[in-house]
C-alpha cells in the first residue's frame, strides 16, 4: 500500500495547501539548489586549491566553476550567456575578473560531476 494515498473520493475534504509555507519552500529550493557560500569563502577556496600547487596559481576557486555549472543545468544556459553572467558578477562583486566562454567551458569539462555536494 502507498503511504500517505488520498483515494478521489476524498479530494475535496482534503487540507487545502497553506500558501505562506508552499511559497517559502519554492524560495528554499533555489537557495539549496545554487549555493552562494563561493562568493563568501573566496579566498579561503583559493587558498586551499592553490597551496603546494606548482605554476600560476589559481584566480577563481573550482566551487564558482560547479556555481556556474548549476546556473547552466537549471536554466539551460549556453556559454557565451555564462560570460555574461560572470561579467555581471564581476561588476557586483569587484572580486575576479571576467571569463570568456572558452576559460568557462574547459573549466566546467575537468569537474567530476560525481563528487559534486
Amino acid at each position: 500500500m502507498i503511504k500517505n494515498y488520498i483515494p478521489m473520493v476524498n479530494i475535496e475534504n482534503r487540507d487545502k495547501r497553506i500558501w505562506s509555507k508552499y511559497n517559502e519552500s519554492l524560495v528554499q529550493r533555489a537557495v539549496m539548489l545554487i549555493d552562494t557560500d563561493v562568493f563568501e569563502k573566496w579566498k579561503k577556496y583559493l587558498e586551499i586549491e592553490n597551496s603546494g600547487k606548482i605554476g600560476r596559481p589559481y584566480e577563481y576557486p573550482i566551487e564558482f566553476f560547479e556555481f556556474l555549472m548549476k546556473i547552466r543545468a537549471l536554466w539551460n544556459a549556453p556559454f557565451r550567456v555564462l560570460e555574461s553572467f560572470v561579467r555581471i558578477l564581476s561588476k557586483i562583486t569587484g572580486k575576479f575578473r571576467p571569463l570568456t566562454y572558452v576559460a568557462i567551458f574547459k573549466r566546467i569539462r575537468k569537474i567530476d560531476v560525481k563528487n559534486i555536494g
